[in-house]
């Protein structure tokens, strides 16, 4: 019953209508309001009290605005801070040690996550983790998002050019939305996630902005109708432009810095969670869920424009309970997590099935991309309650909500480094790149200009063919 209310469209809308009614209610006591034809803005200068509060904090700050610039441009970040007072010999030192620590600060990192998902495998096999960290560690997530682009973008054309179908390297991020071509599908509940990461992000900028001395306009929120779409904090421009280069860097480094510091906050919110419910979710489960069973086995697989064996075709087939996986009692979604720890993608799996009563035992090994092709339901036993379906839904959809804010948190983060305004990767280019080009005797304002264009041209290009499958 919960299935088929938390999948209605329209159960979503009306829910987050109902909190965004509320909460423009509560804005209006505290803020001024200015509307526009398609939404409002609510503007208030009472958020610079709180800015101010936490500026005092300023060793944190220089620390945690220092590493952003590092996380985001990589070696060019710690040359600048640091390189550029050195002697030739230490500071080619400063190098080597900076490329190592990064790069295998990258590699034990990602590579987490590669040894926990088949996909994040294979990608990371296809294009070799050592490449992507070497990338890393020359020029931060600025240049890995870059690398990114022109890896998505060879995919594409080459694809596109052979008739092959493919997916889009870039696509809008619109919560609820399916969009055409685009095989992630981000939840409608995404978008209060995107609002505390917003704040998040223009808060430190605030903080940053008022620790450095500089002037605070004024700070607010978007509301697209009644939904809150957007925050913002709006400095002084020409003050910020005139202030000292490292007063800068660190003003447009606070707001991705805070987004990515914002991760392992959510991820111990998480844990804490988790240590404390779930024993009761685990018992409720176990005495509610009688087994899992196949609900259908794919004809074919395909993902951006690739076609995949489906290992379980002709093996596996619809209304089968799984009993066990490699000797591993299946009967709760996440047994199969127990069942996979461990394996490779070459490895053959033991499925032990009951069918009409009868049980059958096959080996299976996974595709390239670790899939077997079939999709399975949990099935409720009689003693099954509503009300335990629904604390099992809000704890669900609690986790659900978490891990989007961090897909998000780390995503807003990442893309706003790019080097190519308005983001703040672009601004924080502005500063540190013409520093590198000192033999380009030109005037320092046509020199800049100059970075940016060809950084901010080279950038759409990418973003535009990456975009190409959205419009085919």
């Amino acid at each position: 019953m919960l299935e088929e209310l938390t999948s209605n469209f329209f159960f979503w809308l009306t829910l987050f209508l109902v909190a965004s009614v509320i909460f423009t209610f509560l804005l209006k006591k505290f803020t001024s309001a200015k509307t526009y034809y398609i939404g409002s803005m609510y503007k208030t200068t009472k958020a610079n009290p709180i800015f101010d509060k936490f500026a005092h904090h300023e060793k944190i700050i220089n620390f945690l605005t220092s590493l952003g610039l590092i996380l985001g441009f990589g070696l060019i970040g710690i040359d600048f801070l640091y390189g550029k007072k050195l002697n030739k010999l230490k500071r080619f030192g400063l190098w080597i040690i900076s490329i190592l620590v990064l790069y295998f600060v990258f590699e034990f990192v990602f590579g987490i996550f590669s040894s926990s998902s088949f996909i994040t495998e294979g990608y990371t096999n296809f294009y070799g983790l050592n490449l992507l960290s070497f990338v890393f560690a020359l020029t931060g997530f600025a240049g890995f998002v870059i690398f990114s682009l022109v890896i998505s973008a060879v995919d594409i054309l080459t694809k596109t050019l052979t008739g092959i179908k493919a997916c889009p390297g870039v696509a809008p991020v619109i919560p609820g939305v399916e969009i055409p071509n685009v095989p992630l599908v981000v939840p409608l509940h995404a978008w209060i996630s995107l609002l505390i990461i917003l704040v998040i992000h223009e808060g430190f900028h605030g903080i940053t902005a008022r620790k450095e001395k500089l002037k605070i306009k004024s700070s607010g929120l978007l509301l697209f109708g009644f939904f809150p779409i957007g925050a913002f904090v709006e400095p002084d421009e020409k003050e910020i432009r005139k202030a000292e280069p490292m007063k800068q860097l660190r003003v447009y480094a606070a707001g991705p810095m805070a987004n990515l510091a914002s991760i392992p906050v959510f991820f111990i919110i998480l844990i804490a969670v988790s240590l404390a419910f779930s024993p009761s979710i685990e018992s409720i489960k176990r005495n509610s869920i009688e087994g899992i069973e196949i609900v259908s086995v794919s004809d074919k697989l395909s993902f951006c424009g690739e076609k995949f064996d489906v290992p379980a075709l002709g093996v596996l087939k619809k209304g089968m309970k799984i009993k066990e996986i490699n000797g591993v009692k299946i009967q709760l979604s996440g047994d199969f997590v127990k069942a996979y720890q461990g394996k490779e993608l070459n490895e053959e799996f033991s499925f032990l099935v009951e069918e009409n009563g009868e049980e059958k035992e096959f080996l299976l090994k996974p595709n390239s991309v670790g899939q077997f092709g079939f999709t399975v339901k949990e099935v409720n036993s009689k003693s099954y309650s509503f009300l335990e379906e629904i604390y099992l839904f809000w704890y669900y959809l609690f986790f659900d909500f978490f891990k989007w804010l961090i897909i998000l948190s780390l995503l807003v983060a990442v893309i706003n480094f790019l080097p190519m305004e308005p983001f703040d990767g672009g601004r924080i280019a502005r500063v540190i790149f013409p520093s590198y080009f000192g033999f380009w005797k030109t005037e320092k304002t046509q020199k800049e200009k100059l970075i940016m264009k060809i950084l901010s041209i080279g950038i759409l290009f990418l973003f535009l063919l990456n975009a190409l499958p959205l419009f085919f």
